[in-house]
């Protein structure tokens, strides 16, 4: 099975936050775990150390996961930390990191989002 990492925060991961685009459903797909791209930063911004992004990738093998995120942008980070050390992130079916937002899947295979947040088929949010 493949290993997915969503990027976003937890409140956004699980639904409790609303996307920043209007017409994205929140949650998530099916099977990720999420590791918030902000975990691999310091309180002052920069990186953590190499040992500690080890203990947060920690059973994360050579062939790496897929890296997943809203938009794309802050799963480049999950994918430059895994690249540091030595593990590639893997390609959802051949998509680029940048086209696989999660409203990719949701329009061309039809996954719906898991989460309180998500939207019904108007575009309405369901409870």
């Amino acid at each position: 099975m493949t290993l997915i990492l969503d990027a976003r925060s937890a409140e956004r991961f699980e639904g409790r936050a609303p996307e920043p685009r209007p017409a994205l459903s929140s949650g998530h797909m099916p099977g990720p775990r999420c590791a918030p791209f902000t975990a691999l930063t310091r309180e002052d911004g920069r990186f953590r150390t190499v040992q500690e992004l080890e203990l947060f990738f920690a059973g994360i093998k050579e062939v790496g996961p897929v890296v997943t995120c809203g938009s794309g942008m802050t799963a480049c980070v999950l994918a430059l930390r895994l690249a540091r050390l030595g593990i590639a992130p893997g390609s959802p079916v051949g998509r680029r990191l940048a086209e696989c937002g999660f409203d990719v899947f949701e329009r061309d295979d039809g996954m719906r989002p898991e989460g309180p947040n998500r939207l019904d088929d108007e575009g309405g949010v369901l409870r």
